[in-house]
């Protein structure tokens, strides 16, 4: 006590010694910086691209600009998602659809922002740019049994307006209690296009945060059979590499209540084997049925709701994260079973990230892997259809044609893997969603289906695809068998052993081997104590006579 007494003593002295200065004149302070929605090279890069149409393009540009709208869909059986609709209609969205637009009026936190920037003139606080609308609910038609809606308000709109603040409470709360998920409409397509059954082995490579797991175990437990529905025999293994992102993982996962569902934390391109018991008792490699590979990307497809991406694209963002999407969707391809489905799917527009993957996939898989057609799989959805032909473009936006041009200080960067090939390998099969075909976010995605083990795949049975997508046994097709033949045998790497080998201690007379084990029986010790350095009187007496013979012949040695 008394330490910290004269401690606190002493620093009280040197404040009153301490000599004010004058305080500097700071500069009125201007807000927050509004972002510019605007980037040249994004422009000039995808222009060149072709992936809008020319008589598109303006339309593409100003719907960039705009906030995204909010999207939400009914977790449940049928009977259960009617009535919460129902319920949803009668109490929120008609009621607020009917109010004009003199009903829409800041909340409290954003009135008195406006009202402290109209008594200081000087400070600029951020002016909502955007007019508070009224409610639209529009139902995603391509979306199965009409569970899923789209709102013509972004999550900011809801937040902002008090008219609202009823309807965003209750979004919360049915979240929280998992009978509706707030997810991007573009979000929801991936798990579609899997198509789930509940026997199926599902496997999630990034699953983090977890909105498109969920949707997963919700089609595992759709089954009519009400045995199927409440425990599927099928199993969803959700992985993320990020440790704290799994929690958001687990967090959304634990509002369904599955008892299918296991989260693990690895990363994805090096993704290990699980193995299982068989009935007869034997230990066999689990192979995945479903692969959803929403693999890390650049994410120029949220510019509507990552504003943050207009000043940091360029265009090699896109070449730097094309291996490690490579590496994942390798290692996916791996893990999936003969006849099983593997969707690939990305948030950017770029075909570096996109077209260029799977182009390499399926030139290493030498006609074991396919793109599936799944144009119509989902009716009402708008698409464009993948590119075959692309341009490689440097941070200075200069055209590279061929892998030859690739300047030798870029090596590292680009490679001749970016550039498309003149085979044919119906890249036109893969969809990307425009921003401006139906008011949502920018994705790419692609059905991969693999109908024989890929080169040098080890292959524990014979298989062969069933109709459903499962693996089945069979009779062992050629291509499989060269697939045997070809496959290198690994070798055993004797590893360098570490350290030194140490081994017990070895005892040097028979005395001591018969005194510790007298000790270890419990009898009684003798008195006299063991000879020095653990030898005998007569060993001691040979080990000095051969020490003098030694000498001796020495001495005879060197005369």
């Amino acid at each position: 006590m008394g330490r910290r007494w004269n401690k606190k003593k002493k620093q009280n002295a040197k404040n009153d010694n301490k000599v004010e200065k004058p305080k500097k004149d700071r500069a009125d302070p201007q807000g927050y910086i509004v972002v510019k929605k605007e980037s040249k090279d994004f422009e000039t890069f995808y222009k060149s691209q072709n992936i809008v149409p020319e008589e598109e393009w303006t339309e593409f540009m100003t719907c960039l600009r705009t906030s995204l709208p909010a999207a939400f869909r009914i977790t449940g059986n049928t009977t259960r998602a009617k009535a919460l609709l129902k319920i949803l209609k009668e109490d929120f969205f008609e009621p607020l659809e009917k109010l004009s637009p003199d009903d829409f009026t800041p909340t409290v936190s954003a009135a008195a922002k406006l009202a402290a920037a109209q008594q200081n003139g000087s400070r600029q606080w951020p002016v909502e740019d955007e007019p508070i609308k009224p409610l639209e609910l529009k139902c995603l038609t391509w979306y199965p049994k009409g569970l899923a809606y789209q709102l013509n308000l972004s999550r900011r709109d809801i937040r902002r307006c008090e008219a609202y603040w009823s309807l965003h409470q209750c979004l919360i709360t049915e979240t929280d209690a998992g009978s509706i998920s707030r997810q991007e409409a573009v979000s929801m397509i991936p798990p579609l296009l899997l198509n789930v059954l509940p026997h199926h082995n599902v496997l999630d490579m990034c699953a983090a945060p977890g909105s498109k797991t969920a949707q997963i175990i919700e089609q595992m437990h759709s089954s009519s059979d009400p045995v199927l529905g409440a425990i599927p025999p099928g199993v969803v293994v959700a992985n993320d590499a990020d440790n704290k992102r799994c929690y958001l993982l687990t967090h959304q996962a634990k509002r369904l209540q599955s008892p299918s569902i296991i989260i693990t934390n690895h990363d994805a391109c090096f993704m290990p084997n699980m193995f299982y018991t068989k009935p007869d008792g034997s230990s066999g490699k689990l192979k995945y049925d479903r692969i959803l590979c929403d693999v890390p990307c650049s994410g120029d497809g949220t510019l509507r709701k990552n504003c943050d991406v207009w000043g940091k694209w360029n265009p090699v963002n896109g070449c730097n994260l094309h291996g490690l999407q490579l590496r994942i969707a390798r290692r996916g391809l791996e893990l999936l079973s003969v006849g099983g489905r593997m969707v690939y799917s990305t948030c950017s527009l770029s075909p570096m990230e996109n077209e260029a993957v799977l182009q390499r996939l399926l030139l290493e898989a030498a006609g074991s892997v396919s793109i599936v057609d799944c144009s119509s799989a989902l009716p009402g959805l708008k698409f464009c259809s993948g590119l075959t032909k692309w341009t490689v473009v440097t941070r200075d936006m200069q055209v590279l044609p061929t892998p030859q041009d690739i300047p030798l200080k870029l090596s590292n960067v680009y490679h001749k893997h970016l550039f498309p090939v003149d085979e044919d390998l119906h890249l036109d099969r893969c969809m990307r969603l425009l921003p401006h075909h139906q008011d949502t976010g920018g994705f790419f995605v692609a059905v991969l289906e693999k109908t024989a083990p890929l080169p040098g795949e080890k292959v524990e049975g014979p298989v062969a695809a069933t109709k459903d997508g499962a693996a089945a046994a069979a009779q062992p097709s050629d291509t499989a068998a060269k697939n045997r033949n070809t496959q290198r045998s690994k070798q055993k790497n004797n590893k360098r052993r570490q350290g030194f080998k140490e081994e017990p201690y070895y005892y040097l007379s028979d005395v001591i081997a018969d005194w510790e084990k007298d000790y270890k029986a419990g009898k009684e010790m003798t008195p006299t104590a063991p000879p020095p350095n653990g030898y005998t009187a007569e060993e001691t007496t040979d080990a000095a006579a051969t020490t003098e013979t030694t000498g001796a012949t020495r001495e005879t040695a060197a005369a």
